[in-house]
């Protein structure tokens, strides 16, 4: 079932969601910021225009902001575990000669 929070009808097209072309579309930073304005539009507005819904889809941003932050935390520090593991030689053991 889709709602006009999570998953509207009309975001989605040929099987892709409009974010994910979105974030396709852009750098991780201008994604982010694409995110954020999204995230102050829907506050700015919220009083004036939808109520509840603006504040539901302004979370909706920020939880896919927050889903984009963590994951690009965690590949850092992938990456700095993966680096700080690495060794120019292999240790020699009793078999090599």
């Amino acid at each position: 079932m889709t709602n006009s929070i999570n998953k509207p009808d009309h975001y989605t097209f040929g099987g892709i969601e409009a974010v994910e072309g979105v974030e396709a579309s852009m750098t991780k930073e201008a994604f982010h910021g694409w995110l954020k304005g999204n995230i102050l539009t829907y506050v700015w507005r919220y009083e004036r225009k939808n109520g509840l819904e603006d504040l539901q889809k302004a979370r909706w941003n920020l939880d896919r902001l927050i889903q984009s932050v963590e994951a690009e935390t965690t590949k850092d520090a992938i990456s700095r575990l993966a680096e700080s593991a690495r060794f120019d030689h292999f240790p020699r053991t009793s078999n090599d000669n």
